[in-house]
């Protein structure tokens, strides 16, 4: 209970403030201002702003400039001088404002990544390897998902721009056929790398697979195990690395004098659902294939799962072969063959390449093209 000190009115007192860290009060019913201490004032008491460089300058009385240089580690002082300082901060706790040293040289030291989906091991990986290497350099990363819709990809990048990163990390949807928002950030001054998912049509740093090198191995890794009917789950055709897959899957089929059947290629949307569908039109056909490649581990298991159901024979009756070496690959009865490919590098490498490009001024664009590995499991081996 409060009372006035003026007129000992308890009924009319109401808070105003503070007044050299004490609670103010106004009694409404003499009209004047009184201090006293409260028993909530701790809770209330505004909090006490951080140490600054200026705490420290005053208590060493130096000046704001030699500390500043003391603790951005500048050989321009002396020695003793530095130590100094470095003490005190180290005594006072000062903890400096990253956001405010990088905003004031026009950085954040942020990184922005936008992917596809999260559900299945590539991205996940890909992300695990570009933190690494950005966290050797004090730069991070800030993960947008798109959910393979094309709005949401240019929500994510916006996003992004308002939080003023130094760079972005891009992974396309399957629905992106206009690039205008990666060309306007690009425009702008933003450093772009496109990987996994690109497009020719932007001029800038690209990472993708051999997608081309690595269906021709696997699909004629199944010719040459025998295999003759040979069905092919693609995903959008907008997709470059569908396209380059698609090819390679042809390419090894015309070398062998193999026929391309319409019926065994199918394009479908990545997901789990329409590889099942997939699945069980390729199965059921009258003349049906007798191995698949398939463009992710994913499809290629619900080919699995249905022929399981079928009672059909795997490997002898029916061969299948997954991109992306998903970890769950090794341990189905039979294990399934599939293509590894580097994730862990191609995330150190657009980490790599984004901090290269920040440095310059002028950089000169490449697409990096890493090599995939075919590992043969049972279920192609007749």
């Amino acid at each position: 209970m409060i009372r006035c000190k003026h007129c000992s009115e308890i009924s009319f007192i109401q808070k105003s403030g503070f007044q050299r860290g004490k609670q103010r009060f106004l009694c409404q019913s003499c009209n004047k201002y009184f201090t006293e201490e409260y028993e909530n004032d701790a809770a209330i008491k505004p909090r006490k702003k951080g140490i600054t460089i200026y705490d420290i300058a005053k208590e060493l009385g130096v000046s704001i400039s030699t500390v500043s240089r003391a603790l951005n580690d500048s050989n321009e002082i002396n020695i003793n001088t530095k130590n100094a300082i470095l003490k005190i901060a180290q005594d006072l706790k000062y903890q400096a404002n990253s956001l405010a040293l990088n905003l004031a040289k026009s950085q954040t030291k942020l990184i922005g990544l936008v992917i596809p989906e999260l559900s299945h091991v590539f991205f996940p990986s890909i992300i695990m390897g570009a933190q690494e290497y950005l966290n050797k350099y004090r730069y991070n990363l800030i993960i947008m998902q798109s959910d393979e819709v094309y709005a949401n990809e240019l929500l994510n990048i916006k996003t992004l721009l308002d939080n003023r990163v130094d760079g972005l990390l891009i992974s396309l949807t399957k629905e992106t056929n206009n690039f205008d928002h990666i060309q306007t950030a690009i425009d702008s001054g933003i450093p772009v790398v496109l990987f996994n998912r690109i497009t020719e049509q932007i001029d800038c740093n690209k990472i993708v697979v051999d997608d081309y090198q690595a269906a021709f191995n696997a699909v004629e890794h199944l010719i040459l195990n025998g295999y003759k009917k040979i069905a092919h789950l693609s995903g959008p055709q907008n997709l470059d690395l569908c396209q380059k897959r698609l090819k390679g899957y042809i390419d090894a089929l015309k070398k062998h004098k193999l026929p391309i059947r319409n019926e065994y290629i199918l394009f479908g949307d990545l997901t789990d659902s329409q590889a099942k569908i997939f699945a069980k039109y390729l199965l059921d056909l009258p003349k049906p294939p007798d191995a698949v490649f398939a463009i992710n581990d994913p499809s290629a298991i619900e080919v699995y799962k249905y022929a399981k159901e079928k009672k059909m024979n795997l490997p002898d009756e029916l061969g299948i072969v997954g991109f992306s070496d998903d970890p769950i690959s090794e341990y189905l009865e039979p294990s399934l063959t599939t293509i590894k490919q580097p994730t862990r590098e191609m995330g150190q490498e657009i980490a790599r390449m984004i901090l290269d490009q920040i440095k310059t001024s002028n950089p000169i664009f490449q697409t990096k093209i890493l090599n995939a590995e075919l590992v043969v499991r049972n279920s192609s081996i007749k």
